[in-house]
C-alpha cells in the first residue's frame, strides 16, 4: 500500500515548512523589518554624549561633586586627564598623581571614566 499523493498547498511556502512557522510567516515578514527600522532610527536618540556618560559614571560611583578636593570641576579634571593620556601618560601614573590631591577611589574613578568616555581614542 502506498501513501496518498501529496496535495498542493495554497500557501506560497508549500508543505516544506512546519505549520507553526508558515502559519504566521506573512506577519513576521512585515513586523520584523519594521521593528528593526524603528530601532535603527531611534538609536541616535538613545545615545548620550561622552560628557553625560562621564558624569553618570561619576554619579553612579559616588565620585561626582561640583568641585573636587583639588578645586577643579569633574569635567575640567577629566579633560586634563585626557590631555595627559594623549601625551602618553599611563592611567596608573595619573591615578597616583591625583591621589595626592584626593582619595584613591575618586582619583581612580575620574581617570577611568575620562579614558572610557571623554577620550577613548587616547
Amino acid at each position: 500500500m502506498h501513501p496518498p499523493p501529496r496535495q498542493r498547498s495554497d500557501h506560497v511556502l508549500g508543505t516544506r515548512w512546519p505549520k507553526e512557522i508558515r502559519g504566521d510567516l506573512p506577519m513576521k515578514i512585515a513586523v520584523v523589518p519594521a521593528v528593526l527600522a524603528a530601532g535603527i532610527a531611534c538609536a541616535p536618540l538613545a545615545q548620550a554624549d561622552g560628557n553625560d556618560q562621564y558624569d553618570q559614571f561619576l554619579i553612579s560611583h559616588g565620585a561626582f561633586r561640583d568641585v573636587l578636593p583639588n578645586g577643579n570641576s569633574p569635567l575640567a579634571q577629566g579633560q586634563q586627564t585626557c590631555a595627559a593620556l594623549r601625551a602618553g601618560e599611563s592611567e596608573s601614573f595619573l591615578i597616583g598623581q591625583l591621589e595626592s590631591q584626593m582619595d584613591r577611589a575618586t582619583a581612580d574613578d575620574i581617570v577611568v571614566a575620562a579614558h572610557r568616555y571623554l577620550c577613548p581614542d587616547a
